[in-house]
């Protein structure tokens, strides 16, 4: 007898009847993921990570003869090259020897950048700290030095900053400093965060995060091959693992910055680190030279526009003050920003760009806070 079309299913018939159609849900969607990974394999080629490229006068750089083809009669010249541009900022075409990828790549004056971009000036300044201060990633005219001189018109600005230095090489740049340069107007000491006093051998992955906080997660080697290792050749996986790491590496890098400035672990990192600032500090006031702490604030902040590293700041303003060490917090020149993005060289290098280096110098002088002669 047929069943009356006013008779409700069974309950048997009502899960066959779900299964069947999360079953046409669940194939569809494999299905469609499946045919769009084929088609974004052909235009996304996760194995080309973006790439940076530092260069520099080593026996085994390839890149370095074809980048500075006069090296016999260059000093100390070296230079960056990226696998991408986006803003069209670096004007030096070549091609990696061995991978054969496009690069995009600039190369630095160092002596022009010590010897100041108005040498003729009377007064003559100098400016301390890392790779920050020496400018890596940037063309002359947006480096910390040249950006002080258009604000400040009395002062060259010498640029004494040494790519990958802690603050013990700062310190031994402060001695350089005053036995080379006579009649110093003021020392300005741009403190980045990862100046923390290392004890080497600094290679522990904590470190590797640390010093590549600029220099992001993804493009690292490790993280390449992981990727490809755990998904193949499979687009749409790889991308949210992609997506996964970056997370991840964040969150880790943000968690070893507090580690490394408050946990009793590191103690001797962070006292001596203290005493660093300290000592040059009094190296200069025997030598009757002012001295002026910025900190540079690392470019990032959180999706909630939350600067993770102000407890840091505050710590090392809390040194100064107890130490009598002029010291000011640069994080309050991009207070008013949510995001920090569009103050980096290259969405892979975490440096500061001219745009960056132009406001916080902006806020130093507008609001008079650099001790000058």
């Amino acid at each position: 007898m047929k069943q009356s079309q006013n008779e409700s299913p069974s309950p048997q018939n009502i899960v066959l009847e779900r299964f069947a159609n999360y079953s046409l849900l669940v194939f569809s969607i494999v299905l469609t993921l499946f045919f769009s990974d084929q088609f974004l394999s052909k235009y996304i080629h996760l194995d080309r990570f973006d790439r940076l490229y530092f260069v520099g006068p080593k026996p085994d750089d390839p890149l370095y003869p074809l980048l500075v083809p006069d090296a016999d009669k260059a000093k100390d010249e070296g230079g960056i090259c990226y696998t991408s541009d986006p803003e069209n900022y670096y004007l030096i075409r070549l091609q990696h020897p061995e991978s054969k990828r496009d690069l995009y790549c600039i190369r630095y004056g160092v002596e022009e950048r010590v010897q100041g971009f108005f040498a003729d000036r009377k007064k003559q300044a100098v400016i301390i700290g890392d790779s920050f201060v020496f400018g890596t990633g940037l063309h002359n005219e947006d480096t910390l030095g040249y950006i002080l001189g258009q604000s400040y018109r009395e002062y060259n600005f010498k640029n004494y900053g040494l790519a990958g230095a802690d603050v013990s090489r700062v310190h031994d740049q402060v001695l350089t400093v005053i036995e080379k340069e006579k009649d110093i107007a003021g020392v300005i000491y741009f403190y980045n965060l990862n100046d923390i006093f290392s004890l080497p051998p600094a290679k522990a992955p904590e470190w590797w995060r640390v010093n590549d906080f600029q220099n992001p997660w993804i493009s690292r080697d490790f993280h390449r091959d992981e990727i490809r290792t755990r998904f193949g050749g499979g687009v749409i996986a790889r991308l949210f693992m992609q997506a996964y790491v970056k997370f991840w590496e964040t969150r880790l890098t943000v968690d070893e910055y507090r580690r490394l400035y408050f946990d009793p672990s590191y103690k001797t990192n962070q006292n001596q680190t203290e005493k660093f600032i300290v000592y040059i500090d009094r190296i200069l006031q025997d030598k009757k030279v002012d001295l002026t702490v910025v900190i540079y604030p690392l470019l990032y902040k959180d999706w909630f526009g939350r600067y993770p590293f102000q407890p840091i700041h505050d710590l090392i303003m809390d040194y100064c003050r107890a130490n009598e060490i002029h010291c000011v917090d640069g994080i309050d020149a991009f207070k008013d920003y949510r995001t920090m993005k569009s103050f980096v060289v290259h969405p892979i290098d975490y440096h500061p760009n001219g745009r960056a280096n132009r406001l916080l110098v902006n806020y130093l002088a507008e609001n008079n806070l650099l001790d000058l002669e």
